[in-house]
């Protein structure tokens, strides 16, 4: 590679100091010494017992929720509201709670609502009871569910509304209480002291208590019954004595109490946060905060959680340190009346003028840290443990125990960096490479005046103190005193596009090539990795090593992890399709979080595989050009990259590992409500199961089948909770459906239900149609059987007469054939009397002719007529004319060819292999003619001066022709004979025959003389 002498300058940094970040706040508990002051004895009254008249509840409203709850635009945490411009009936909630199905009921002055996530449920009571103006909701451990108005309490359970004979007026924020230990269900009212229901029987304290106005009760676990009076207070009854702490002035007004770990919080709406522990009291103090405005306190495996009224929510943590949650965070308001912890560990705020707030897992934080209001790209740490951050716009900050070190000079726009020893290595967009040592900096260009040619990015420093990185034409280059190294003019990588440079912990560099895979650098080689020798794909995102010694070459949906011995495996996580991983830190061994572009993914890796999960904007994340993950000196791990800065803190991950809650809501027909009790459906309506799916703060699937005749079909999964069957075919079916979210299932629920048939398709109208069907086959067999009757009859008849037609015809067809044969016969014997006269003329004159050759030329004549007519002959001889028996006219050929010739055949054996074989006379006339002349000719050559010999005629029937053996044992001719040029007449003659019908012929000397013919049929 060739160098490149860089140009360099040189100056000093001017550096402006700051303080180090804050402590996370901590809570001051301040010890009061204030005793409790006995007031009087108290015993509470005995009351008649109490009786509830019971009337049905009805739906008044179903509110559409599609989107359920949503983020605000400038939400930073994970939180969710819904008011009224989201489908919320009115913004007005005053209390929140759930029932043991996971629905959130919501008291209201418009009434009470019922939230399931994607619809909202309207009850407004009836006339007896107006569940309008609830200030009051709880759900008690029978499933009653309290309510308390502007007027009265009642409760609701199995779609009726308990109204109790007696007037209890209106309660406070807090109407309800209860104690798991001993039974007692409270209700603290403004007017008439504390009612306690126990066992069928209800007790009063009103009388001794210093007012009847009673905000909050609860029994403690020592036993005491603890009071928030109005105005008055907090006491407690022990033993049936009423002790108090009597507080004055305006923080003299309590309204809350809970009991969490054994300390009682007390809540005041002006005043301060107190606790009681161990029979003392103290104030806890937040920000030095001295008054609150406290409604109800919430309490989950995260801490305490209370409203401060028009400021927002607070969170004290379990070691002290507490966090305050605000509009600016994505809280809807804040004037929180209430909260509640549901069953999924989230927090439920009632806002008494925007809707209600969610607060789900809140691990992803915005930063406190000084650096929060820029962008990061790197966090690079030294080897004193202090942090250099190499900011967007923000230029390049150092941080140590002292506080934070802001480089005025350097360029604003720090892309990436790499520290080694007192060095500091900076990628500048306008400076080009620069490096920060001894507090001057020194730059180094490319070209002088060109400072877009002189970046490169994403700079790493190797084990030999090369700096690597790219540039904005997507070449790699490398950096070592004082001049730069193009490495992609290597023929190898002279058409790669370079997009990013990392760097694993063994120093090695990865330079990542656009479709190219990676190149590894190390110990001054290179290597190509790509799908050619083992990379699972060309398009590398990121390269990481774990402290296994494990590598993963993340892509697309997929990771492949490659092990120290070379060992690969590829999991597949679908979350990073079309959203690639960026970076990943191992937070412990085996546990890793993984930065991507929409979101972020925590990643357990053991020997089992890779399970993940996936955190983005459903969960609060809003994560914009955000690709870094690190930890800070103080160990927080925090994610950056974009314009803003995040801290993840595992303190929030949820550790409660319930399950979605399902149940069903109603079941539609064609948008009609159908009885659930009787669930009949008529055909071709649609039927819509519609559920409550539960599972706040997470997602989760209705997964379901259907079986139908005892054929269960397949599970399918639905992200809504509607289940939608079309066009079901009449009959009995079972549903069976749970839901699924976060690898944790609900209880499997079945329904049976049953579609039902047309009118025609009942049993009934079944036993109509086969009763109809039976008459009309056994009608139909009647008039068939009667129809066939005739048919025969006439049909004998017509047989009858077509026979004796037939008869007459046969009669004629029978004369005619006999009169054809013995015209035939006729003719025959003629064309054989006529041959016979022929060869009696030329028998005669031959005798009277003196020359011997013309004698031999009018015998040969004559031999070739007796062939012919020996063939009439046969024809004359049989009852069929059309075929001859080859075999008798073959014997009786030699028998007249001998006779004609004075041949004694005594000493020639002649073989026939022709029996029972029939030709036809076409065929016998030309087959006895090309005979006639072999004969004739092994008759007058083949055997001289009477020696013995043999003559075999052979003929066969193939498939597709016919075969003709003539072999003789005689003289034979020579080696250089070929019929087909013979001047013979004889041979002249056969060649004549052979193409008339289309025949070949052979000839062989293999110790007779052979002839064989091939005949086609």
């Amino acid at each position: 590679m060739k160098a490149i002498k860089s140009y360099s300058d040189q100056f000093p940094a001017q550096v402006k100091k700051h303080p180090p970040d804050p402590a996370p706040p901590v809570i001051r508990e301040v010890y009061l010494d204030e005793q409790p002051e006995f007031v009087t004895s108290i015993q509470p009254d005995l009351l008649s017992r109490l009786h509830f008249e019971a009337y049905e509840l009805t739906l008044d409203q179903r509110i559409d929720i599609p989107n359920g709850m949503v983020f605000k635009d400038i939400s930073n945490s994970n939180i969710k509201y819904l008011d009224q411009a989201h489908g919320l009936l009115t913004n007005d909630i005053s209390v929140i709670a759930e029932d043991k199905d996971g629905l959130i009921y919501l008291g209201s002055s418009k009434g009470l609502l019922v939230f399931n996530g994607k619809e909202l449920s309207v009850y407004q009571g009836n006339s007896a009871f107006s569940l309008t103006g609830i200030r009051s909701l709880w759900f008690d451990a029978e499933g009653k569910l309290w309510v308390a108005t502007d007027i009265n309490i009642c409760y609701i359970q199995n779609q009726k509304i308990f109204v109790p004979e007696m007037d209890f007026g209106p309660t406070h924020l807090q109407g309800f209480s209860e104690s798991s230990a001993t039974g007692e269900f409270f209700i603290f009212t403004v007017y008439h002291g504390l009612f306690i229901l126990k066992e069928g029987q209800m007790y009063q304290y009103n009388a001794g208590l210093p007012t009847p106005h009673v905000s909050c009760a609860i029994r403690t676990d020592d036993g005491r019954l603890w009071f928030a009076f109005g105005n008055s207070g907090f006491g407690y009854i022990q033993k049936d004595s009423l002790f108090m702490y009597k507080r004055e002035g305006i923080e003299n007004s309590p309204r809350s109490l809970l009991e969490v770990g054994g300390e009682l919080w007390l809540g005041q709406f002006r005043g301060k946060l107190m606790k009681h522990r161990n029979d003392s009291l103290f104030n806890v103090l937040l920000n030095d905060r001295r008054r609150h405005h406290i409604y109800s306190f919430a309490s989950n495996e995260q801490g305490l959680w209370f409203p401060d009224y028009a400021e927002g929510v607070y969170l004290i943590k379990k070691n002290g340190e507490y966090d305050f949650i605000g509009e600016e965070h994505g809280l809807n308001g804040r004037v929180s009346f209430t909260l509640m912890a549901d069953a999924f560990e989230n927090i439920w705020g009632a806002d008494a003028g925007n809707g209600i707030s969610r607060i789900d897992e809140l691990a992803f934080r915005p930063t406190r840290k000084f650096v929060s209001n820029h962008g990061i790209f790197q966090i690079e740490p030294d080897v004193y443990g202090n942090s250099w951050y190499f900011m967007n716009g923000g230029g390049l900050i150092s941080e140590s125990e002292e506080g934070y070190v802001e480089y005025l000079n350097s360029d604003r726009y720090s892309t990436s960096g790499a520290v080694s020893g007192d060095s500091v290595w900076i990628s500048s967009e306008t400076l080009g490479l620069t490096v920060l040592k001894d507090g001057v900096f020194t730059t180094y260009r490319m070209k002088k005046d060109e400072e877009l040619d002189s970046t490169i990015y994403d700079i790493k420093m190797d084990a030999n103190g090369r700096i690597w990185g790219w540039n904005y034409a997507n070449r790699l280059y490398s950096f070592r005193n004082g001049q730069f190294y193009n490495f992609s003019s290597a023929p190898d990588l002279k058409d790669f596009k370079f997009i990013n440079v990392l760097q694993t912990t063994d120093k090695t560099i990865y330079a990542v090539a656009l479709n190219n895979g990676v190149i590894a650098i190390s110990n001054n080689k290179y290597a190509h990795l790509n799908m050619d020798n083992g990379l699972f794909s060309d398009q590398i995102s990121f390269v990481f090593q774990d402290e296994s010694g494990n590598t993963w070459f993340c892509a697309s949906g997929r990771v492949q992890v490659v092990d120290a011995q070379g060992q690969s495996t590829v999991y597949q996580i679908k979350e990073t399709e079309s959203n690639p991983i960026l970076q990943i830190l191992e937070t412990e061994r085996g546990s890793f979080m993984a930065t991507t572009a929409s979101g972020l993914l925590l990643m357990e890796k053991d020997q089992e595989g890779l399970t993940h999960k996936f955190y983005g904007k459903e969960n609060g994340l809003k994560l914009i050009g955000n690709r870094m993950i690190t930890r800070d000196r103080q160990g927080r791990i925090l994610i950056g990259g974009g314009t803003s800065l995040k801290t993840f803190d595992p303190y929030y991950l949820k550790s409660d590992k319930s399950r979605p809650r399902l149940t069903l809501n109603r079941v539609l027909a064609d948008g009609v409500e159908v009885d659930r009790d009787h669930l009949e459906v008529e055909q071709e309506k649609v039927v819509n199961f519609v559920f409550n799916k539960i599972f706040w703060g997470q997602q989760s699937d209705l997964v379901y089948k259907l079986q139908h005749r005892s054929r269960s079909g397949n599970w399918n999964h639905v992200s809504s909770n509607v289940i939608s069957f079309k066009e079901l075919q009449y009959g009995n079916y079972e549903l069976l459906v749970y839901a699924e979210g976060e690898g944790r299932k609900s209880e499997e629920l079945q329904f049976k239900f049953t579609i039902l048939p047309f009118w025609y398709q009942t049993d009934g109208a079944k036993l109509m149609y086969f009763l109809l069907a039976v008459t009309l086959i056994v009608g139909y067999i009647f008039y068939r059987e009667s129809r066939a009757r005739m048919a025969k009859i006439r049909l004998q008849k017509l047989v009858d007469e077509r026979t004796a037609e037939l008869q007459v015809e046969k009669l004629n067809v029978v004369r005619q054939l006999q009169q054809k044969e013995i015209l035939m016969q006729e003719v025959h014997h003629r064309v054989k009397n006529n041959l016979t006269f022929l060869k009696s003329l030329l028998y005669l004159r031959a005798r009277a002719s003196k020359d011997a050759e013309v004698r031999l030329i009018l015998d040969e004549c004559q031999a070739r007529i007796q062939s012919m007519a020996l063939v009439h002959q046969n024809l004359y001889d049989v009852q069929d004319a059309s075929e001859v028996d080859f075999d008798l006219f073959l014997r009786e050929l030699f028998f007249e060819l001998e006779s004609m010739f004075d041949q004694d055949r005594s000493n020639i054996n002649i073989e026939l292999a022709v029996s029972d074989f029939k030709v036809d006379v076409k065929l016998s006339v030309f087959l006895g003619l090309i005979l006639n002349e072999m004969i004739t000719n092994s008759f007058k050559y083949a055997f001289p001066n009477g020696e013995e010999g043999r003559i075999l005629v052979r003929l066969s029937q193939m498939s597709e022709h016919f075969e003709l053996t003539y072999a003789d044992s005689g003289l034979g001719f020579g080696e250089s004979f070929d019929f087909k040029t013979s001047t013979g007449f004889g041979f002249k003659l056969i060649n004549i025959l052979l193409n008339q019908i289309d025949a070949q012929m052979q000839y062989v000397n293999n110790g007779m003389t052979t002839f064989t013919i091939v005949i086609p049929k």
